[in-house]
C-alpha cells in the first residue's frame, strides 16, 4: 500500500470507523486495513457492547425465567443467551443444569445438602409401544432401583394421577 493511503488509513480510524467501513470506503479488503492499522500500532477498534447487562439476565434467571423466555422477552437469539448464561453459571458459582432433552436450563434446587433436577428421558414411539402403550398420550415415569439392585424405569400415563 501506498504511504499516503497508510495517511488516509489512520485518519479514519481515528474518526473511529471500522475496519470494514474503511475497506468499504477505499475499495480493498479489510485485511488489508488491519494490517496497516496494525503497523501503524493502533489497537483494535472495542467490539459493541451487549445491550443487555449481566445483572438484567441474573434478575431474569432469578425471577424463574427460562433460556427460551429470557430469549424472547429480550429479542435475543437463544444460543447467545445460552452463552450468556454459561458464562455467568462460572462467573457467580451458580448452579444451572441443562435438561437432558436440551429443552432449557433449570435451576437446581436443595435437598438434604444434595441437588437434584427433573430429568426428562425421551423414548422413540416404537419401544412405547412394545411395552404396550400409546406413544401419542402423555407419559410419566419413576426410576426405582429393585432388590436386584437394577435400575427400573415404571410408567404411566401422565392422567392416570
Amino acid at each position: 500500500m501506498r504511504y499516503f493511503d497508510r495517511k488516509l488509513i489512520k485518519e479514519l480510524l481515528e474518526q473511529n470507523l471500522s475496519d470494514r467501513e474503511i475497506a468499504a470506503k477505499l475499495g480493498c479488503c479489510k485485511e488489508t486495513v488491519a494490517r496497516v492499522r496494525r503497523s501503524l500500532g493502533i489497537p483494535r477498534k472495542k467490539l459493541r457492547q451487549s445491550k443487555v447487562s449481566d445483572e438484567t439476565l441474573l434478575e431474569y434467571w432469578k425471577q424463574g425465567y427460562s433460556i427460551n423466555a429470557i430469549a424472547m422477552k429480550l429479542g435475543m437469539s437463544l444460543s447467545y443467551i445460552s452463552e450468556r448464561m454459561h458464562r455467568l453459571s462460572k462467573k457467580f458459582n451458580l448452579r444451572l443444569h441443562y435438561t437432558a432433552a436440551g429443552k432449557e436450563w433449570r435451576k437446581l434446587k436443595p435437598a438434604n445438602q444434595k441437588y437434584i433436577s427433573t430429568k426428562l428421558v425421551s423414548l422413540p414411539g416404537f419401544y412405547i409401544e412394545r411395552v404396550g402403550f400409546d406413544p401419542k398420550r402423555d407419559l410419566m415415569g419413576k426410576w426405582e432401583i429393585n432388590k436386584d439392585g437394577e435400575l427400573v424405569l415404571k410408567l404411566k400415563y401422565a392422567d392416570d394421577q
